[in-house]
């Protein structure tokens, strides 16, 4: 029996294809993107040792802006079916701790600057809240099932 001969076998197939440009989607772009404003921008790195390799420009942090998206897109999922209030809030914060965190950890290990972190959440939240508007506009268009 071949893979395309069977419904399971094009439903893999679909799934597939479907996963890949997902991820192509949702990480290319926004890496594409970024590495254009890094060659655009083109700067340096701040003149301190760095305590792990690096081998790009350093504006903007790449690693502030997919984090940024990470962290708020899945709050932004998570969050839609939570009823109380205080489980909200708290979800907000446990998102923004994690998304600081993160920012300083770059800072700290000495390969950003505070506005290369700034222009990566900038990029980042730019980039969700686009991604947010299309998935509702989308969402609204699809008939409601019974």
């Amino acid at each position: 029996m071949r893979i395309y001969k069977n419904r399971v076998g094009w439903t893999i197939i679909a799934l597939a294809v479907y996963l890949y440009f997902s991820y192509a989607i949702s990480r290319g772009l926004p890496s594409t993107g970024l590495l254009w404003m890094k060659l655009w921008h083109g700067r340096p790195r701040p003149e301190f040792e760095y305590l792990v390799e690096v081998k790009t420009s350093s504006y903007p942090s790449d690693h502030a802006m997919a984090g940024l998206i990470m962290f708020m897109m899945a709050f932004y999922f998570i969050k839609r079916p939570m009823e109380a209030t205080f489980s909200k809030r708290a979800g907000i914060l446990a998102t923004a701790v994690l998304i600081l965190l993160l920012g300083i950890s770059r800072i700290a290990l000495n390969v950003h600057f505070p506005s290369n972190v700034a222009g990566g959440y900038a990029a980042g939240f730019i980039w969700s809240i686009l991604w947010i508007y299309l998935y509702e506009k989308i969402k609204d268009r699809r008939p409601a099932h019974s």
